[in-house]
């Protein structure tokens, strides 16, 4: 016996440690965009060093290139050439890493672009982590055993909505519908309505007179009779009680009403 529950205690710490597959996927997936988030901001930040690089030499070029045509107004005609080659040189340089600078500020905008979709990825990902996961379904079965709970408890206006939902339903067994009939039995005698009650409790004596609920059922017909003021009727359920079912609790119960 030990040994059995030690097992349950095991097995049951165990289940509490197994993550679903779904889980599995989200956690993998949030690792991996958080990973490629990572890895294209450190590219982003690359771009961006390269860039101010490349700025920084075209000023550099650029205010060369203006100090050389500042001294070709002033140099002599025989080193006017020297210059002009000088220029153009340069002019060339300063295009060629404007070309450059304006292929990196397209790849940034890309960069980030896809920052912003992984971001919102890994956004979406958190959400649903941190979503409690959907409720079940609530079964046919369990909508009558918290009715049953209901009548129980006495609130028999909110149990009687709910089992006459279930009246015939075919996610029910026999035995269920058994119990759904006497419930709603009980319900409607309780709450004064002795006819419905009648309708609902002969259901399980006439087809199903072995039913444990069959002398509950046939003593609450008497009681439903009762307040009908129908004696003779009343006296027959209670006789048939003790003489059908005579070990049963229901059997001393109607005995005291004869």
């Amino acid at each position: 016996m030990k040994q059995l529950v030690g097992s349950l205690v095991i097995l049951l710490a165990l289940s509490s440690c197994i993550k679903t597959a779904e889980q599995v996927n989200r956690e993998r997936q949030f690792t991996n965009m958080s990973s490629q988030l990572t890895d294209s901001q450190a590219l982003v930040g690359k771009i961006m060093s390269q860039l101010n690089d490349m700025q920084s030499q075209i000023e550099t070029v650029t205010g060369r290139i203006e100090e050389i045509e500042h001294k070709q107004s002033l140099v002599n005609p025989s080193k006017f050439k020297e210059n002009s080659e000088d220029v153009i040189m340069l002019k060339t340089k300063a295009e060629a890493l404007q070309n450059q600078v304006e292929s990196l500020q397209q790849e940034l905008k890309v960069q980030k672009e896809y920052i912003e979709k992984v971001t919102d990825g890994l956004k979406s990902l958190k959400q649903a982590k941190a979503a409690p996961a959907a409720a079940a379904p609530v079964t046919s079965k369990q909508k009558m055993e918290d009715a049953l709970e209901m009548v129980s408890k006495n609130k028999y206006v909110e149990a009687k909505r709910v089992l006459e939902t279930l009246i015939d339903h075919k996610d029910l067994s026999p035995a269920d519908h058994n119990k759904v009939y006497h419930g709603l039995g009980r319900a409607e005698l309780y709450t004064n309505n002795a006819d419905k009650a009648l309708v609902y409790l002969s259901k399980i004596v006439m087809n199903y007179p072995k039913s444990s609920l069959a002398p509950n059922s046939l003593y609450l017909i008497g009681k439903a009779f009762q307040k009908q003021n129908k004696k003779e009727e009343a006296r027959q359920a209670f006789s048939k009680v003790v003489a059908d079912y005579p070990t049963s609790r229901d059997a001393k119960r109607a005995s005291s009403e004869l």
